[in-house]
């Protein structure tokens, strides 16, 4: 039922709903929270043939660009039956967006994404297959955020490199040689 009255599109999608929670996740002036969303009718209706879709969204307005990798787990009331996706590659992320699995994504080829695959909202719903607890849907988020990179003040210029080098060499020869 809730679904059914939420009009916030996902991503700008007509066709796509989502629910957003509070920060969930500070690191330093990026925040972050995990999202729901699910595909509708032209008419608003759930689309329960369709995947599932969650993912974070960065919920600052810093200006920067911050880099994640996000591993995000649907928990299920059986034991063993949860349902873990893992983009392991950090990516950039601004203010506003989102990363994830979520049909409100686009894709190449201006295909969208597929969301959660095995897991339609049909499935989600049926109380039997355990993916709600108590009528909720439990999610977990587990993000790595990259806030800031030092450069080392002094970066050895070519030919200093090249000179380590052959000292290296040199005493490499030396040890070897047994002198």
């Amino acid at each position: 039922e809730t679904c059914a009255m939420i009009k916030t599109m996902s991503e700008g999608k007509q066709d796509c709903r989502e629910m957003v929670s509070g920060p969930i996740l500070v690191a330093g002036k990026y925040k972050f929270g995990i999202v729901i969303a699910w595909s509708v009718k032209p008419d608003g209706c759930v689309e329960e043939s369709k995947n599932l879709g969650v993912h974070v969204k960065r919920l600052d307005d810093a200006p920067e660009e911050c880099t994640i990798s996000l591993e995000m787990t649907i928990l299920n009331r059986k034991s063993g039956f949860q349902m873990t996706m893992c983009d392991p590659t950090y990516h950039g992320i601004h203010s506003g967006k989102a990363r994830g699995w979520s049909r409100s994504f686009d894709m190449p080829d201006n295909k969208r994404h597929d969301g959660v695959k095995g897991l339609s909202l049909a499935d989600v719903f049926d109380n039997q297959a355990g993916w709600l607890h108590n009528g909720a849907l439990r999610v977990t988020a587990k993000l790595s955020v990259v806030v800031s990179v030092d450069v080392p003040s002094h970066v050895p210029r070519a030919n200093e490199a090249i000179g380590q080098r052959e000292v290296c060499d040199a005493l490499q020869a030396m040890l070897r040689s047994g002198q």
